[in-house]
């Protein structure tokens, strides 16, 4: 077994267990909340970044359920899983994605977490595929999200 030093962290990271869900925390000028969800069996934790002008949403790994609700209805921007056709009990899929973005025109939406099918076909389907490294600028006086490739 390798031996491990230990490693000072300090100014690094900073961990901090999430028990109150409804809690928030500051991280410089972002305000962080967090929503429990759920991908099978296990819990997930979606997250909100908020800066004061815009809320941006990432879900990881989860399936549809009431605080995904919540979360999406929270959020400006969301990456969103689409993972397949069909949400199962781990996955949101594109007929639960597709909802959200036909049910919140005022909200931009990027998949993540998608099957290649999804990816390959996401023009036909009508949605926006986040694409590693992508970054999105989002300008607040247009309103406009572009994303730079």
């Amino acid at each position: 077994m390798p031996e491990y030093k230990n490693l000072n962290t300090d100014g690094f990271v900073r961990i901090k267990e999430i028990t109150d869900f409804s809690s928030k925390i500051m991280i410089e000028n972002l305000e962080v909340s967090f929503f429990k969800l759920k991908h099978g069996n296990l819990q997930d934790i979606a997250y909100i970044f908020d800066d004061g002008k815009i809320k941006v949403g990432f879900s990881g790994d989860c399936t549809h359920t009431l605080e995904l609700d919540k979360f999406v209805e929270k959020a400006d921007v969301l990456y969103l899983e689409c993972c397949d056709f069909m949400t199962n009990s781990k996955h949101l899929g594109y007929d639960r994605f597709i909802e959200y973005v036909k049910n919140n025109n005022d909200k931009t939406f990027f998949a993540i977490h998608c099957e290649n099918e999804i990816y390959n076909n996401a023009n036909k389907l009508g949605i926006n595929v986040a694409k590693a490294g992508q970054i999105n600028e989002y300008n607040i006086l247009n309103n406009e999200l572009t994303p730079n490739i």
